[in-house]
């Protein structure tokens, strides 16, 4: 039987992210916007369109952010994460919930990382590497740097014992 399969995962003291998190979502989606909204620029110069084509085009990447907006809003509300003593767990979605769940034993290592607009607000991330995968098995993004610290160093604590 597999630790894993011991436990409930719905009764655990889940912790939510930092409500601060939200206003990264919000930089990056609107950065998104920009960068469409000059691509769209780019190409209708150079292509002779007529100005209700173009005119629709940025209404829909208009409409296309304003409904990324209001997601991470409603979705940042169900980023929860716990780190037990045996196992790392990360919830996420507003849609599809998702649960990720890495055993310590599966842990190489950990990183923490902080994007300069992350820095301002204070906040950090935290990746979890597993053995047998190039990617992050897990990354638990808006993090205060203290809480984001204090969880890579337990982790790596438990690594070495």
């Amino acid at each position: 039987m597999n630790i894993i399969d011991e436990f409930d995962f719905e009764k655990l003291d889940y912790q939510p992210i930092k409500k601060e998190y939200v206003k990264v979502m919000y930089f990056n989606t609107l950065w998104f916007g920009l960068i469409m909204g000059i691509g769209l620029g780019v190409f209708f110069y150079f292509n002779d369109v007529e100005w209700y084509t173009w005119a629709m085009a940025y209404l829909g990447v208009l409409v296309l952010m304003i409904l990324k907006l209001i997601y991470n809003r409603a979705e940042i509300k169900n980023r929860l994460y716990f780190v037990g003593n045996q196992f790392v767990v990360y919830r996420s979605g507003l849609f599809l919930l998702t649960t990720e769940i890495v055993p310590f034993s599966r842990i190489q290592h950990t990183s923490l990382n902080q994007g300069w607009l992350s820095k301002k607000l204070g906040l950090a991330s935290v990746s979890v590497f597993t053995a047998g995968n190039d990617d992050t098995s897990i990354k638990i993004k808006g993090l205060s740097l203290d809480e984001a610290k204090k969880m890579n160093s337990f982790i790596l604590n438990h690594l070495e014992e």
